[in-house]
C-alpha cells in the first residue's frame, strides 16, 4: 500500500504548526517512506519561503526546515516519486471535469490527486476537505489527521 501525502500535511513535519505533533506521530506509526514528487518539492519550498514573507518564520528556521527535508531524503523517509507529468495533467483535467463543480477543488489540489493516481497510490492523506472529496471521487481511500 502506498499512501500519498498532500503538501499541506508534509509541511507540518518540518515546521511547527497546528497538528505538527499529530502528523509526525501518524507518519512515524505508519513506518513507510513517503513519496515526494517534484510537485511536492516546489510547493513545499515555496510554502516555507512564503512563511518568511508573512513573517511567520525567520531565515534560520527556513534553513533548518530545508535541512530537515534533505535529512528525510537521506534517511529514506522520503523517496523520489516521478510520475509521468503528461499523464498527471491529463488525469487532473478529467478529474476536474468530473468533480470540481461538486467539490470546489483547486487546480493544484487536483494535480496532487492525479499524481497519486498515476503513481498507483491507494490512499490519499490531506487536511483539505475539498481535496479529500476529489480523491474519494477518484477512487482513492482518503485519510485526514485530526
Amino acid at each position: 500500500m502506498i499512501a500519498y501525502y498532500d503538501t499541506g500535511v508534509l509541511v507540518k513535519l518540518w515546521v511547527r504548526e497546528a497538528l505538527s505533533d499529530e502528523v509526525a506521530d501518524f507518519v512515524t506509526r505508519r513506518g513507510r517512506a513517503v513519496p515526494f514528487t517534484a510537485l511536492h518539492e516546489i510547493e513545499t519550498k515555496n510554502a516555507l519561503r512564503l512563511k518568511i514573507f508573512r513573517r511567520e518564520m525567520n531565515a534560520a528556521t527556513l534553513g533548518d526546515a530545508m535541512t530537515m527535508i534533505d535529512e528525510d531524503r537521506t534517511l529514506r523517509r522520503l523517496f523520489a516519486a516521478a510520475p509521468s507529468w503528461t499523464e498527471v495533467f491529463m488525469r487532473a483535467e478529467r478529474l476536474s471535469a468530473d468533480v470540481t463543480q461538486k467539490t470546489g477543488c483547486r487546480t493544484l489540489d487536483l494535480l496532487h490527486v492525479a499524481a497519486a493516481m498515476v503513481l498507483g497510490c491507494d490512499e490519499f492523506i490531506s487536511l483539505d476537505r475539498r481535496q479529500l472529496k476529489a480523491a474519494k471521487a477518484a477512487g482513492l481511500r482518503v485519510t485526514t489527521i485530526e
